[in-house]
């Protein structure tokens, strides 16, 4: 079986994606994909990872990340090589597919074999955050994790939130494999007090009973207390509940507001990470990738900050014209007349 190049990825592939996709978005997906086969054959490796990653950040199908891979090998990276091309096999479910990326994985193994080691480490609970840091690389994942590394000694972290951190040093070596397993523990189980023997009683649940009997005699004291002095006894109450909505509502145009900014922002963004595509030359693939990722972080803060402001002014609006003192319906010769009776701050 030969090796599949780039531009024979298959594209069906792309039924395995999860989220559905706008064909606004695969139609401009189809755009970074066909420059990106023209940089490949042109043998422009970086502008060719930017178009499949572009490509890849709108429609997030299998076979860029397979395209990636090819480009990072013929670059000589092969760790990022061999990361892109397996994930792609872990992802795609056609059998032809799998078959011919387990082709290109074991190229790239029998090559990384000559000067490094396999790591492939696992956690219980899984999905726990790894940081290896050795002969002045990082590299990051989550578990389960496999991942070749040059051979040395490597500072390893298994992080996983709620859970005490596990810190261990690996040695790897040229052409072997290295398993570890972690078993993480909860925070909540290693700070848990001690119970009480059931048979001595604190001295505060003793007590529980007088101080609710207290309590429960307060809200006729205090009653009595306001009606001596005068004072209206839900008086702090009703003047919250007056200005509650007031809060709702501007605070929700103000986030609606920002979500407009941040919207404006990612189209900007947007606009600019096609210019690396559209001009050869303009910028790195640093700079390339940091505009995308821009992008989408405003995108997903203006639609968050939109509905979140429209829940909020929606609510202030509401309460207003449901509160007595605000709003009443007035009846009229003709039927009847909403009639505002409150005011703006």
């Amino acid at each position: 079986m030969g090796i599949p190049h780039v531009s024979q990825a298959k594209p069906r592939a792309a039924a395995v994606v999860a989220q559905p996709v706008s064909k606004k978005a695969r139609k401009k997906a189809k755009r970074y994909e066909k420059k990106g086969k023209r940089a490949y054959k042109k043998e422009r490796w970086d502008e060719a990872i930017v178009s499949f990653e572009l490509a890849h950040g709108l429609h997030p199908a299998p076979r860029y990340l397979f395209n990636i891979g090819r480009c990072y090998e013929q670059k000589g990276d092969l760790f990022k090589a061999m990361e892109y091309v397996q994930t792609y096999a872990d992802t795609v479910q056609d059998t032809r597919e799998r078959e011919d990326a387990d082709e290109v994985r074991e190229i790239l193994r029998a090559k990384l074999a000559r000067t490094n080691g396999e790591v492939r480490l696992s956690s219980t609970p899984p999905g726990a955050v790894v940081t290896l840091v050795g002969g002045g690389r990082k590299v990051q994942g989550t578990t389960p994790l496999a991942r070749w590394l040059e051979a040395g000694t490597w500072d390893l972290e298994v992080a996983l939130q709620d859970h005490e951190t596990a810190r261990d040093e690996l040695v790897v070596q040229v052409g072997e494999s290295l398993d570890k397993s972690y078993a993480l523990r909860s925070k909540a189980e290693a700070s848990a007090p001690q119970e009480a023997p059931p048979d001595t009683p604190s001295q505060a649940t003793e007590a529980q009973p007088v101080a609710g009997a207290v309590e429960a005699a307060s809200p006729g004291l205090d009653k009595a207390a306001d009606q001596a002095a005068g004072r209206p006894a839900s008086a702090p109450q009703d003047a919250a509940a007056g200005v509650l909505p007031h809060v709702l509502l501007w605070s929700g145009v103000a986030l609606v507001g920002a979500g407009g900014w941040f919207g404006l922002q990612a189209a900007a963004s947007e606009d600019e990470a096609q210019g690396f595509v559209d001009t050869p030359g303009k910028g790195t693939l640093a700079e390339a990738r940091s505009i995308q990722d821009a992008a989408e972080r405003h995108a997903l803060t203006a639609n968050i900050l939109l509905g979140a402001g429209a829940v909020g002014a929606g609510a202030g609006i509401w309460l207003l014209m449901s509160h007595p003192d605000t709003a009443a319906f007035v009846p009229t010769p003709g039927g009847g007349l909403l009639a505002w009776r409150g005011r703006w701050p």
